[in-house]
């Protein structure tokens, strides 16, 4: 790690747990509110769905009287719940960060989640203190998909592309950050990631 002098850590699926939070989201909210019969393709149905699309399914399809908005607040306010309370860390993505901090790394967090639940979720894990800044794409205005969101965030930071290290999982994201000049690890070639 020596020649790693800085750093962006995606969050969700890199350093957080949440895959499993997104995938049964509609479930958990279902069940608060008391529907009782809940089919068991509904992750399956509501996977490939934007919350708005969900938020729209769920109205519909079980007769919910909440405003479409409502249900996406809702939605959000449990979201945000489980960033601040329950989601678990990868104890070696952990270990990392604190490490390459020990060692001097400047680093940050770009990631899709609001800034409110990485913020409440790094301070819960304890390595808040490990980053100078979190970015959110809806903060820069653009997505993981190409290079430019990599390239605007080592500008930002003063961050020398070619001396930063992306840590990212999804497919997509790790093709942006390759074409950004930085390095790239795909994060689920650490097996010590996953429990």
């Amino acid at each position: 790690m020596n020649n790693i002098k800085y750093a962006i850590w995606d969050l969700d699926g890199t350093l957080l747990d949440s895959l499993d939070m997104w995938l049964t989201l509609a479930r958990r909210y279902l069940t608060a509110l008391g529907v009782g019969e809940i089919p068991d393709d509904l992750e399956e149905t509501v996977d490939a769905m934007s919350l708005e699309e969900s938020a729209a399914y769920l109205k519909e399809q079980f007769g919910l009287s909440q405003s479409r908005e409502e249900i996406m607040n809702q939605f959000m306010a449990l979201v945000r719940r489980l960033y601040r309370e329950a989601l678990p860390f990868f104890p070696q993505g952990v270990r990392q960060v604190r490490e390459l901090y020990k060692e001097g790394c400047r680093m940050c967090i770009l990631t899709t989640t609001e800034k409110e639940c990485a913020v409440e979720a790094l301070k819960r894990g304890g390595i808040d203190r490990c980053f100078e800044q979190i970015y959110t794409c809806s903060d820069l205005g653009m997505n993981k998909r190409g290079p430019e969101i990599y390239r605007e965030t080592c500008k930002r930071m003063g961050f020398e592309p070619e001396k930063t290290m992306i840590y990212e999982d999804a497919d997509y994201a790790l093709k942006g950050a390759a074409e950004s000049g930085c390095m790239v690890t795909d994060a689920r070639s650490f097996t010590f990631f996953r429990n």
